[in-house]
């Protein structure tokens, strides 16, 4: 339906599906111990944050406006309990 949904996981950060791959990312270079694979996740965060994230609320602001604003000043983009809004 068209109702902005912020419960849940959403709750928590704007973007579960992005935070979720960052999690795993950063635990699969854990894990590999290799340094080299850290560039392919940053690359990636990158275009998701600057290219995907950023349209996708643009778009949402459209479509929910103040209720969008409100609910993006209170809740994480990425990164759960993160005072980086």
């Amino acid at each position: 339906n068209n109702k902005l949904v912020s419960d849940g996981v959403y709750a928590l950060v704007r973007h579960p599906i992005y935070s979720a791959w960052l999690q795993i990312s950063t635990a699969l270079i854990l894990f590999s111990q290799n340094l080299y694979l850290f560039i392919i996740p940053v690359i990636f965060w990158i275009i998701l944050s600057i290219a995907l994230a950023k349209t996708e609320e643009k778009w949402l602001i459209e479509k929910f406006g103040d209720d969008y604003v409100s609910y993006a000043k209170t809740t994480n983009r990425f990164i759960p309990f993160s005072r980086l809004r």
